[in-house]
């Protein structure tokens, strides 16, 4: 098997349950505003999760990206 790294997508962040509005804030500042539940609910399913510009530990944490298309 390979030994191939990846990143996780999380598409219409904005659309998510509890997500609190930032209009026209960079994504970085929009995370500080949000709660940990996605990374709790990766980590409730056993994976090591990380937001992306967070991650220093490629090889054993996956990366998420958090994308919004408004």
């Amino acid at each position: 098997m390979r030994n191939t790294k990846f990143i996780v997508s999380l598409n219409k962040v904005d659309r998510l349950y509890g997500w609190k509005t930032c209009h026209n804030s960079p994504i970085i500042k929009a995370m500080k505003q949000q709660t940990k539940d996605i990374i709790t609910q990766f980590k409730e399913q056993e994976l090591n999760t990380e937001l992306y510009y967070k991650n220093k530990e490629m090889g054993e944490t996956f990366s998420i990206v958090p994308t919004s298309a408004i």
